[in-house]
């Protein structure tokens, strides 16, 4: 089941008591929140390393990677711009909008780089899982309330908000494990 902005306008419509007709710009703010502190939205890219290039621009919706594989299999490990700098340490690095691989391709290679992102702002469909419902819309209603100067009740409507993320862990926890040339 998606939700859709309607659905949430109806319900913000009933908490706040008030007959709003837009809260495109309010579930938009909520959808980046949403996006940056759960990790919950992913998306994927795939593309093409030319021989001798080492980097390829980061997509214009992303937050994080979440993995990057080359040539179909070959999973990459994340390593720091510095240990890319040094250029001793295979894998791959996230650096002022780009993504930095180490050691630089002899050849053509292709890639699916799997990330987290941003919600896309105009959607006619909301892509959260519905677990997510009732966060999003106590994130728009304290919006709502905050654009009337009705703090206390948006701050009472981010208190639901927080409980609600509380709730559902994010969906960026990894389990570390060692590089195998550290081992």
């Amino acid at each position: 089941m998606s939700m859709t902005e309607s659905d949430i306008l109806t319900r913000v419509n009933q908490i706040t008591k008030r007959e709003e007709t837009s809260i495109s710009d309010e579930l938009a703010e909520t959808l980046n929140e949403l996006s940056i502190r759960t990790y919950a939205y992913k998306s994927e890219v795939s593309g093409t390393l030319s021989s001798g290039s080492n980097s390829f621009a980061v997509p214009t919706d992303f937050i994080d990677v979440q993995t990057l594989n080359f040539d179909t299999n070959n999973v990459l490990d994340r390593i720091s711009f510095s240990e890319f700098k040094q250029g001793y340490i295979p894998g791959y690095a996230v650096h002022n909008g780009y993504i930095y691989i180490s050691p630089t391709p002899g050849s053509d290679r292709t890639y699916t780089l799997y990330y987290f992102a941003y919600h896309p702002v105009v959607t006619s469909a909301i892509n959260f899982a519905d677990k997510y419902k009732n966060a999003i819309i106590y994130g728009v209603a304290q919006r709502v309330y905050d654009n009337y100067e009705l703090y206390d009740e948006g701050t009472r409507m981010a208190q639901k908000f927080e409980i609600e993320l509380v709730k559902y862990p994010p969906d960026n926890i990894f389990i570390c494990k060692p590089r195998s040339m550290r081992a």
